[in-house]
């Protein structure tokens, strides 16, 4: 089984502002939301383990080559990008 991963406290907080911003982008935000909503429960309950979808894997991918994107916003689209399923092996 792959090792599970899990967005850190500090790119947490990098994505945080990333939200908050208003000069943050659509993709930007669509990444920081899925960083944030991969960060651990604050509460040591077993959680299920969220990944990345395709879609925003797509939109991190833009951000990361976007020469425009803020340093903060590529943060959050490579903690995004990291936290993607492997994808499945043809037969």
């Amino acid at each position: 089984m792959a090792k599970q991963r899990k967005t850190s406290k500090k790119v947490g907080k990098v994505a945080s502002k990333v939200l908050k911003s208003k000069r943050s982008g659509k993709k930007a935000k669509t990444v920081a939301g899925s960083a944030l909503s991969q960060r651990a429960p604050k509460k040591k309950k077993i959680a299920k383990q969220r990944k990345t979808s395709k879609k925003v894997g797509k939109v991190a991918s833009k951000v990361l080559k976007n020469k425009r994107a803020g340093k903060k916003a590529k943060t959050a689209a490579g903690s995004a990008s990291s936290q993607r399923a492997p994808k499945k092996k043809r037969k």
